[in-house]
């Protein structure tokens, strides 16, 4: 089982370096493709690199412990909104949170970090869509950056009625 986090913890890690160095070659190592979005009669096709949210934050002292480590909730906060930016691009419509499929919390974020999120959508269904999600702080003294946690969301796009649209 730690193999398979490892490795997956990898893949995102090169992925998300795809996405500076090359779009398009992340695009296939994510599992998504440029068209991945079906097309409908109102709504066009979304490339893959078209739906990463970047978002930073700095850690408060009052989303931290009494030893000054972010609690886990905030920072599941943080990537529930930032897949759910992403998720809205891919899907041009209104989606809701399906699950939290996976997170893996690596390292602490401390008071005072810079906490980046980064989230993209890495395949589309017919009606839901799975999002990947990595959070890295940096230390504001040292400039050091490390990754502290991973996650994966389904997200489903709805309708005004609520039900889930294509």
């Amino acid at each position: 089982y730690g193999d398979r986090i490892m490795a997956l913890h990898l893949t995102c890690a090169m992925a998300w370096l795809a996405v500076r160095v090359l779009p398009a070659a992340n695009d296939q190592a994510c599992g998504a493709t440029k068209s991945e979005v079906r097309p409908t009669a109102t709504r066009k096709s979304v490339a893959a690199s078209d739906t990463e949210v970047v978002m930073t934050q700095v850690v408060q002292p009052s989303q931290t412990d009494e030893i000054g480590v972010v609690h886990g909730g905030q920072v599941l906060s943080w990537i529930d909104i930032a897949a759910g930016i992403s998720s809205k691009i891919a899907a041009r419509n209104q989606t809701v949170t399906a699950s939290i499929d996976t997170v893996s919390f690596l390292r602490p974020s401390r008071r005072g970090d810079i906490v980046t999120v980064k989230a993209m959508v890495n395949r589309t269904f017919r009606t839901s869509m799975e999002v990947g999600v990595r959070v890295e702080a940096e230390c504001m003294k040292t400039g050091e950056r490390r990754h502290c946690c991973s996650a994966f969301l389904t997200f489903v796009a709805i309708d005004k009625s609520g039900k889930a649209q294509e």
